[in-house]
Formats: C-alpha cells, structure tokens, sequence
C-alpha cells in the first residue's frame, strides 16, 4: 500500500510542476490554404477526368454500333445458313433429276441401236432379194 500512495504522492508532484510551468501561446501568422499549387493540380485532373469521360462515351458508342452490327450479322449468318440448306437441297435435287435423265436418255440410245440393227438387218434382206446388176 505503501508503494501505491508513493506512486500517488509522485503523480501529484508532477502536476504541481506542470501547473507552474507557463508557455508562451502560438501565434500563427499565417495560414497557407493552398501550398503548393493544389488546387491547379486537382483543376487539371479535373480536366482529365473531363477528356477521359468525352473518349469514354465516344468508345461506348462505337462499342455499341459495333454490338449492333454484330447482330446484324448474325441475323444475316441465319438467313445465310438457311439458303446453303435450300441451294444443298436444290442440288440433290438436281442430282437425282440428272441421274434419270442420264438413265432415261441411256435406255433411249439402246432403244435406238437396236432400231437401227434392225433397219440394218431390213436393209440387209432387202438387198439380199434384190438381182445382181449383171442379171
């Protein structure tokens, strides 16, 4: 207990000594608002800031354009896709057509070599009957 009135003793000693102690009051003879040119440096990154908002917005409407177009194109892709469908259609369907004709036109040739052996084979028996030219 003795320790602590010691400390208690030795507190109030010091803040008697504070007490006695005078300073001499602060004057301040001047008060810089802007040292160092800060407000010049926040009025240029304002016009920064500015510049970088017009070129934003300016991207931002090329970017849109080019969002727009992109649409365009895929709207385009379809209809394209869906001709290849239409002409790849269309040629099969040529295919085929061709294909019966070639086989028709076929059938045809043979319809007609055999008409025309038979005309030879006419021929033939005709001039068979005929009379040599010396008789």
């Amino acid at each position: 207990m003795n320790d602590a009135l010691g400390r208690i003793e030795k507190l109030e000693e010091e803040v008697a000594k504070l007490k006695q102690q005078v300073t001499e009051p602060m004057r301040v003879t001047r008060i810089e608002l802007d040292p160092g040119g800060i407000q010049n440096g926040l009025d240029a990154h304002a016009e920064i800031l500015k510049e970088l908002s017009a070129e934003q917005k300016s991207q931002g409407e090329l970017l849109q354009v080019l969002f727009n177009q992109s649409g365009q194109q895929a709207t385009d892709i379809g209809v394209l896709k869906q001709d290849v469908s239409t002409l790849k259609t269309d040629v099969s369907t040529l295919k085929h057509t061709v294909a019966r004709l070639e086989q028709k036109m076929d059938e045809g040739f043979q319809d007609m070599e055999k008409r025309f052996d038979a005309i030879a084979e006419v021929q033939k028996l005709i001039l068979e009957r005929l009379p040599e030219k010396g008789e």
